[in-house]
């Protein structure tokens, strides 16, 4: 018999030959073992997990890949169709999410919209993927420093992903043997250990005295803060937010430290290496990780949101024009 070809993936049935089985290792949400097998994911020390795009192929309403070698099915551009977990006790636990013919919301509703297994607080998930992928991630509740973007082609940033999810494991790896369950920091750049006050001092500028300092007690844009609060013209890259979460440095950004507990500011082009951070790519990092410093980073973007509680520095020395802003923009005209 000729062996039939696929069939655009309208439905799950349509991504099996009708005579090749469904392996036995499989679990789908009406197979008797997936309460278990969600039982066994919230307890588990380890799962894999995979993502699956449906078909954005032309013939199924899609638009055709930029990539020819890619034919007609780009996965960094498709949409997540199948969530895949792969158990200790090997089975695989198989999430359906719907393709192109689905009632997505639909099966979205059937899984249930509760984040089952995020809630638990028992599993660190460590997610890579292209936007689309990331942008799923993060709607299932799963902690914005636990997702890497990566769009699959970048080889330089491949090995900044392999970096960043070897310091994850080991992170993961403490913070278990420390009796914790799990972490939500799993992309996070370690601040190097050790960086004692003195060195920071010795090796950094004072600053204090150019700049001004202002705690925040609402949400407020930067520019409006510069504008509103300090009677001064905002200039791109004068402002310092305060890291209170896992924050993404941006290349070519500074930084400001402060030592705990000191009325005194640090900065200089020797601080990301003093704290043993990269120079050439953007970082991920976390308060929790800064030892005995508290740090600033620089924003050149005019709707930077301050948040209550932060203290927000503002460098009168810095020179307007050394820093590009992150876009330009104008606020929509009152209508008179």
């Amino acid at each position: 018999m000729a062996r039939k070809a696929s069939k655009r993936q309208l439905s799950f049935s349509s991504l099996l030959e009708p005579d090749v089985p469904l392996d036995p290792r499989v679990v789908l949400i009406d197979d008797p073992r997936w309460a278990a097998s969600l039982d066994e994911m919230s307890s588990a020390p380890y799962a894999g997990i995979d993502s699956e795009g449906f078909d954005d192929s032309t013939a199924a309403g899609g638009k055709p890949s930029a990539e020819p070698q890619r034919g007609d099915f780009d996965p960094f551009a498709s949409t997540i169709r199948l969530l895949q977990v792969a158990l200790p006790s090997g089975v695989c636990a198989v999430a359906d999410l719907g393709g192109i013919g689905d009632d997505r919301a639909a099966r979205y509703r059937l899984y249930g919209d509760e984040g089952i297994v995020v809630a638990t607080s028992r599993v660190t998930f460590a997610c890579v993927g292209p936007a689309a992928a990331s942008a799923f991630f993060k709607s299932c509740g799963i902690p914005e420093a636990c997702i890497r973007q990566w769009d699959g082609k970048d080889t330089t940033d491949l090995t900044a992903v392999t970096t960043q999810a070897s310091q994850g494991i080991q992170q993961y790896a403490a913070a278990v043997k420390s009796g914790k369950t799990a972490i939500d920091t799993f992309f996070v750049d370690v601040v190097k250990q050790g960086i004692t006050v003195a060195a920071a001092k010795s090796q950094l500028r004072d600053i204090t005295s150019s700049l001004r300092r202002r705690k925040i007690n609402k949400f407020v844009e930067m520019a409006d803060f510069v504008k509103n609060e300090l009677k001064r013209e905002y200039v791109p890259g004068a402002g310092y937010y305060q890291v209170y979460k896992a924050e993404t440095l941006k290349v070519g950004r500074a930084i400001i430290l402060q030592p705990r507990g000191e009325d005194v500011f640090l900065a200089g082009p020797a601080a990301r290496k003093l704290l043993g951070l990269p120079e050439d790519r953007d970082v991920r990092i976390e308060p929790k990780n800064l030892g005995d410093f508290v740090i600033y980073l620089q924003s050149a973007s005019p709707t930077r949101k301050l948040t209550p509680g932060t203290l927000c520095l503002y460098d009168e020395a810095h020179v307007p024009g050394a820093t590009g802003p992150t876009f330009t923009y104008a606020k929509p005209r009152k209508k008179a």
